[in-house]
């Protein structure tokens, strides 16, 4: 598995190489400071519907495993400031998994 961001209504993943993934979630269904507000611009359809982007001053995020698996102790950690969450990004995207091998001097992850 290679790295990739993916585009998510309200918030955006990141997949690391060594499979976790860490989701990043804004909207007024996330634990954020847009949690209480309730605003048509803040629901996913509408942002789908008219493209637009949201802002919040911070997000909820949730890191998973290469099964699904929820790693973080309280499953979604809510109100992370960008830094913050930058910090768990860095936490995960250094951890050698067991199903990960060096081949010929580069990081390959087997497949499950």
């Amino acid at each position: 598995m290679k790295d990739e961001f993916r585009s998510m209504v309200g918030g955006f993943q990141v997949v690391f190489e060594n499979g976790y993934m860490v989701s990043v979630q804004f909207t007024s269904d996330h634990y954020c400071s847009n949690r209480n507000i309730y605003r048509e611009d803040l629901t996913p359809q509408t942002m789908t519907r008219y493209g637009e982007g949201i802002d919040c001053p911070n997000a909820e995020v949730a890191v998973f495993d290469h099964n699904d698996n929820f790693c973080l102790e309280d499953q979604v950690q809510g109100w992370q400031t960008p830094e913050q969450v930058l910090e768990i990004m860095n936490r995960y995207v250094g951890i050698k998994t067991t199903h990960s091998v060096r081949a010929a001097g580069r990081h390959v992850r087997e497949e499950y």
